[in-house]
């Protein structure tokens, strides 16, 4: 469609040509240019702050450019389009925790873990980036995170408490809330050992609560015989964050 040619005769406009506006590879370049613009309008440093790598493996390499508290953090994958899903589990953003941040490709809201954390769910190899909700609040981006947005009435909360247990015991959470059994231990919540490793042994729950809710909790172990081991004090404390609908977050844990 073009003549082409030496410079300046390859510099054709290119709306002449009545490209779709509605391909993927559109859309993905509307996307990260105005997530790009976004950044810049939030934090007056970003154009002139470095790039710097916070991780990376073989496949995936993450990065946080601008001001803290303001910064985009970008996660970069080779896979393709053929790449599996799965959550890595990113430290180092510089984000604090607690933190709501926005997921700006997919427009999904995730909460910084007790330990730093993001849970940033990859699939078919496609890029993720990160900017905190306050910054993409009211913005054009992500209708669904804006000052617009249906506002969460629960959040899925993830309780990752890591303790070492043997064969025959059980861990679970009771708190002072009704979704945690009311302090009673006979209505605590049970979690799962399916992610549990010799070298990582974790037990995780994932549990509806309501947004903004203050509670205190403790890990409990029920044994064999069907006695009860709780963590020693003092009780552990959290607020549900507040956001948009689909916000969920992590709690991090170790017994003690």
């Amino acid at each position: 469609h073009y003549n082409g040619g030496n410079i300046p005769l390859n510099r054709e406009a290119l709306w002449t040509s009545d490209y779709s506006t509605t391909a993927q590879l559109y859309t993905h370049t509307k996307t990260s240019n105005a997530i790009r613009s976004l950044a810049i309008t939030k934090d007056s440093a970003y154009l002139t702050y470095k790039n710097t790598p916070i991780y990376q493996d073989s496949n995936t390499i993450a990065i946080r450019k601008g001001t803290t508290g303001l910064q985009l953090v970008t996660v970069l994958s080779n896979l393709g389009a053929s790449g599996s899903s799965y959550t890595l589990s990113l430290s180092g953003s510089g984000y604090t925790s607690g933190t709501v941040v926005t997921e700006l490709y997919t427009c999904t809201n995730v909460t910084v873990s007790s330990s730093g954390t993001i849970a940033v769910p990859m699939a078919s190899g496609s890029p993720r980036a990160f900017l905190p909700w306050s910054s993409v609040s009211g913005s054009s981006l992500c209708s669904g995170s804006g000052s617009s947005c249906t506002a969460a009435s629960t959040v899925a909360v993830t309780f990752e408490e890591v303790v070492t247990t043997t064969y025959g015991q059980e861990v679970y959470i009771s708190g002072s809330i009704s979704q945690l059994g009311d302090w009673s231990t006979s209505s605590a919540v049970l979690l799962s050992a399916s992610q549990y490793t010799s070298s990582d042994p974790v037990w995780t729950v994932t549990i509806d609560l309501p947004a903004g809710e203050s509670f205190q909790y403790k890990f409990i172990i029920v044994n064999t015989s069907g006695s009860v081991t709780w963590e020693s004090d003092p009780n552990r404390s959290y607020t549900v964050p507040t956001g948009c609908q689909g916000l969920t977050a992590t709690v991090d844990d170790t017994w003690r």
